[in-house]
């Protein structure tokens, strides 16, 4: 099974969302802090559940999301 973990630039983030929206796992929100343009950044609050779809990073416009993809295997 796929499992991933989602690195998110918080300085090349602009928060257009699009991501949020693109995320089949809805594991994605935007954060209360703000980063050093003054824009809302995305966050992942449950990086357990990431799939590694990669379709948060395709859909990036600023290129802000790298996906860490690693598989689990059963049994040990």
């Amino acid at each position: 099974m796929a499992r991933g973990k989602p690195e998110i630039d918080l300085e090349a983030c602009t928060g257009c969302e699009k991501c949020i929206d693109a995320c089949p796992q809805k594991i994605l929100k935007m954060s209360d802090n703000y980063n050093r343009r003054v824009e809302h950044f995305a966050v992942c609050f449950d990086e357990g559940r990431c799939t590694a779809c990669v379709d948060c990073a395709d859909i990036c416009p600023e290129y802000a999301i790298r996906i860490w993809s690693f598989s689990i295997t059963a049994g040990g």
